[in-house]
């Protein structure tokens, strides 16, 4: 517990919001997959014809209402719905990436900025 303080103590205000921010954007990205791969079995069971269990009823009531409001075909909005799913996990994947990576090279600038301060 001790290192943890000294750890805190190092970091900058601006350095500990910003780890705050990547340990949400981590959880927005941990539900995202969970949903991507939890939404795969209602779908093949939506291909299937088969009816889906009693837990998952409410997905079949929830594809049911937008096909009906918008008078589309119940498997083209199940379609719909898991590509749009897909694409936004990819999306937000891809800018959490960039934005880790980005700061990951600010990371090794400091130090590298420290260590050849030290030697002068």
């Amino acid at each position: 517990m001790n290192i943890f303080k000294k750890i805190y103590f190092l970091i900058s205000l601006r350095d500990k919001r910003k780890i705050i921010l990547f340990f949400f954007l981590l959880l927005v990205a941990t539900i995202f997959e969970l949903l991507s791969i939890g939404v795969i079995f209602p779908f093949i069971s939506i291909i299937l014809g088969s009816n889906l269990p009693d837990n998952l009823t409410f997905i079949n009531e929830f594809l049911l209402a937008i096909s009906n409001t918008l008078s589309i075909n119940y498997l083209s909005v199940g379609f719909v719905m898991l590509l749009l799913i897909f694409i936004l996990k990819n999306i937000f994947l891809t800018y959490y990436s960039c934005l880790k990576f980005g700061n990951n090279n600010q990371v090794i600038e400091i130090k590298n900025g420290k260590v050849t301060e030290s030697k002068s």
